[in-house]
């Protein structure tokens, strides 16, 4: 119905031939008749429960001549399009794949008819296009930049020609020409991919990487981590877990995704003088999916240092109530991302005189202040230059020092990381394995853009994790941030104003609208994925997923 629907509503008056156009439109009538004829016996059939043996049979027709009405269509009444060509900016590319199979999913969830139409081909072409997204991070992108510039263009292509087809935009020229070109041009990519990762391990000019779909690196391998800056914080959160009030207290680190929280919290949790002071200690990484009774069996498995299983019907937050009950604790819950979550881990917790305490690690500034006991949570800052290539120093020296001679070039290098640990440890796994020679470096501060992709795998997992914790109506005010060039500084009440234009928040009133535009600017600070700094008393906004996917 939605094909002869496209047929009727979006007739391409330039590319048909009109000696034919009242043999296409009889041959539609037709088909309308039969439609409605198979839907009235459907109905009638359904409502006297009889056999639908027939319907099924004159539905299997009626698809049939609408087949072979799309043939006709594409080699009697309609003339071919002239083809075009899409040139897609390369250094937005990791950026657009990673955006586009967001959209190619969300087509898929939905349950419009204009998608249904396509529904089948956007499947198999978010497949290609996740393999060969996926794949290509195997290949270093400097050596195969053609090949990645085709990648580029054909899913520009595959982007344009789908929202054409379901806004109906000359719908039906690129449903039987364009679609299914386009669909061909990434089969043939696919294939072109697949055959040079058979070459890799042959080939030296290659360099393989973690592929997308093995994990970024967990918190349990944090005892590789090598640590720097954080000083004051450390000898703070030290004095906050070792001294204070005797009841118990919550300690919670907030920060962007990549920010060091978890490094940091590792680093105090194994102080020597934290140790000694507490009869108990856990550490427990929750994530957004958790098992609450596995994560409290680890818990009391660790208090006890034991390895148990408990059945279905033992209440382990009550035995682990009682383990901790009278002594002093030291908990980690590390990577909390919702008040919910909270409350159901704490919920054992005794709190007692004792002078117990928690760590909380999150990026959520509402869980924090949620949790928060007598002590303020601390808002992780970005690394400054020199603490960025002090890690990578150690990185890629160890505990030797960096000649002169490439000194100046890994600080420049450093400079790119815009203070993030995450990305100074990434960027320093990239040049810890090369020669320690200028012209060395020179080449990889030039190329850094050939680096983005296998350094991008890991910094989008982190990122996309809070992304897609977002509510829905965040996430299109979150992505417009994307539409500034990276580092920028933006006026909130212009912002404001954008996004009203753009209709992302709703108008209720001027009031209201005023409200809801910074309940939406304070959860995104919230979030931690922008960051709000104070400029003459004024607040700007500096978008986090621009500043790591182009901080090259």
């Amino acid at each position: 119905m939605e094909f002869l629907l496209i047929i009727l509503t979006d007739m391409p008056t330039d590319f048909i031939h009109h000696d034919k156009l009242f043999d296409l439109l009889a041959r539609v009538g037709a088909l309308i008749r039969e439609v409605s004829t198979l839907v009235r016996d459907v109905e009638e059939q359904s409502r006297n429960k009889e056999s639908t043996n027939g319907t099924n049979r004159a539905a299997l027709d009626l698809l049939k001549n609408i087949e072979l009405l799309k043939e006709d269509l594409k080699y009697v009444y309609l003339k071919a399009p002239d083809s075009y060509q899409c040139c897609f900016p390369m250094n937005d590319g990791p950026l657009f794949m990673h955006l586009l199979l967001i959209h190619l999913n969300d087509l898929l969830d939905s349950n419009s008819y204009s998608i249904a139409l396509i529904k089948e081909e956007i499947g198999v072409l978010k497949e290609d296009i996740e393999f060969i997204s996926s794949s290509f991070v195997n290949i270093e992108q400097r050596l195969y930049k053609d090949l990645w510039a085709r990648v580029l263009d054909v899913a520009y292509m595959a982007k344009d020609v789908i929202d054409s087809i379901i806004v109906r935009d000359n719908g039906l020229v690129h449903l039987i020409f364009s679609l299914p070109i386009t669909m061909k041009k990434i089969r043939l990519i696919k294939e072109d991919v697949s055959r040079l990762l058979e070459k890799i391990p042959k080939n030296k000019s290659l360099i393989v990487v973690n592929s997308r779909k093995n994990p970024v690196e967990r918190k349990s391998l944090t005892t590789r981590k090598i640590i720097v800056g954080f000083k004051e914080e450390t000898n703070w959160l030290i004095s906050k877990l070792t001294s204070g009030p005797k009841d118990l207290d919550v300690i919670s680190i907030t920060g962007m995704p990549g920010s060091g929280k978890t490094t940091l919290a590792y680093k105090v949790y194994n102080d020597i003088s934290v140790c000694s002071r507490f009869d108990l200690r856990a550490w427990c990484t929750v994530d957004q999916e958790y098992d609450e009774k596995k994560l409290l069996v680890k818990i009391f498995n660790q208090v006890t240092g034991s390895d148990l299983n408990f059945s279905e019907d033992i209440d382990v937050a009550d035995m682990l109530r009682r383990q901790l009950f009278g002594k002093r604790y030291l908990i980690v819950l590390d990577d909390v991302w919702d008040t919910t979550t909270w409350d159901d881990l704490t919920r054992p917790f005794p709190d007692v005189e004792k002078g117990s305490r928690i760590i909380l690690t999150t990026r959520q500034k509402e869980v924090a202040f949620h949790g928060k006991g007598n002590t303020n949570p601390l808002n992780l800052r970005l690394l400054g230059p020199e603490e960025c290539w002090e890690l990578i120093e150690k990185r890629a020296f160890g505990k030797e020092s960096c000649p002169d001679e490439p000194l100046d070039v890994g600080k420049e290098i450093a400079e790119n990381c815009k203070g993030l640990p995450l990305v100074a440890d990434l960027i320093a796994g990239v040049i810890a394995g090369r020669e320690k020679e200028k012209s060395v470096w020179l080449e990889v501060r030039n190329n850094l853009n050939s680096f983005i992709l296998n350094i991008e795998v890991d910094v989008m997992k982190v990122i996309e994790l809070s992304y897609d914790h977002l509510p829905h109506h965040l996430k299109p005010c979150f992505l417009y941030l994307a539409s500034y060039p990276k580092d920028t500084a933006v006026d909130r009440e212009i912002l404001k104003t954008y996004w009203c234009a753009e209709g992302f928040v709703e108008q209720t009133g001027m009031k209201c609208l005023e409200e809801e535009m910074e309940i939406y600017l304070d959860k995104l600070v919230s979030s931690s994925l922008v960051i709000a700094f104070s400029e003459i008393g004024d607040y700007r906004f500096a978008n986090f997923m621009i500043l790591c996917m182009t901080f090259v």
